[in-house]
Order: C-alpha cells, then structure tokens, then sequence
C-alpha cells in the first residue's frame, strides 16, 4: 500500500477529480517499478542462458527494452501523481496534512 494512501481515500471522500489521477499514477508507479527492477534480473538470465545454452537468440537487447519502458512508465505514474497532488490542492485539500 501506498504511503500516501490516506490522501487518496480523501480525495474519494470529497469526490475530486484528482483521485482518478492519483490512482492511475500510482498504479504506473508500481508496474513501471517493478519491471525496472526486474530487468537487470532478466538481463542476467539472458547473458547466463547464453552462455549455458546453444540459444541463437540472444535476450539482452528485449531485457533492456523491458528495463526502458520500466523507467518510462514509472516516470509517467510518478508525473500523474504529482498532477493529482497539484489538482487536490486547487480544491482545498491539504497535501501537507497526508
């Protein structure tokens, strides 16, 4: 769970646009995170196997895409994040508070 999950059950309570943002974002945050953290791994497993295997194919170059668009979909969550915090504090909401 998010640390900022408090904000977000504010944002539902008083029915703000932000929490469509805020719930997107994070959602972005954590796949993107988790398939950029997970890459270096599969890059590893892709150098190994080509080394143990007689594999024509090699899997690094997919590894590193994986890892890029990892970056850049937890790059987009963390911007949707911050467009919602700015959006809950238009509307009266304290950010700070949460």
């Amino acid at each position: 769970m998010s640390l900022d999950y408090p904000l977000y059950e504010e944002m539902l309570r008083r029915k703000s646009r932000a929490a469509k943002y805020w719930r997107t974002g994070d959602i972005l945050y954590y796949i993107g995170l988790l398939s950029a953290v997970g890459s270096p791994m599969l890059f590893l497993l892709a150098s190994g196997a080509k080394a143990a295997l007689p594999v024509k194919s090699d899997l690094r170059p997919v590894a590193r895409a994986v890892g890029l668009l990892g970056v850049c979909v937890f790059l987009l969550g963390s911007f949707l994040k911050s467009v919602s915090y700015t959006i809950a504090k238009k509307e009266g909401i304290d950010v700070q508070k949460y």
